[in-house]
């Protein structure tokens, strides 16, 4: 028997309204990673491959959080670095 282990990981916002929907477009462009998806009144912005939300991680290490969004930001880079490392 083997043990296979899958891990799934993606970055996602969630907005509802049209001029959020141009807002995700940018910053698609800005990166040039993920995907948007569009469900009923709302769409979403998905960044899911691990070299796709490296280059997110290396934007935030350039220009960190000044907010409490910080914390949260150090604790997803380091779970990047983590599956990185071992997978």
């Amino acid at each position: 028997l083997y043990n296979l282990f899958f891990f799934f990981m993606k970055l996602g916002l969630h907005l509802r309204t049209k001029k959020d929907f141009s807002l995700l477009k940018n910053i698609r462009a800005f990166w040039g990673v993920g995907e948007i998806y569009y469900k009923e009144n709302s769409c979403n912005y998905m960044v899911q491959s691990l070299r796709d939300l490296n280059i997110i991680v290396n934007h935030f290490e350039r220009y960190p959080f000044l907010t409490k969004k910080r914390e949260d930001f150090i604790l997803f880079a380091q779970i990047v670095t983590l599956i990185k490392e071992n997978i």
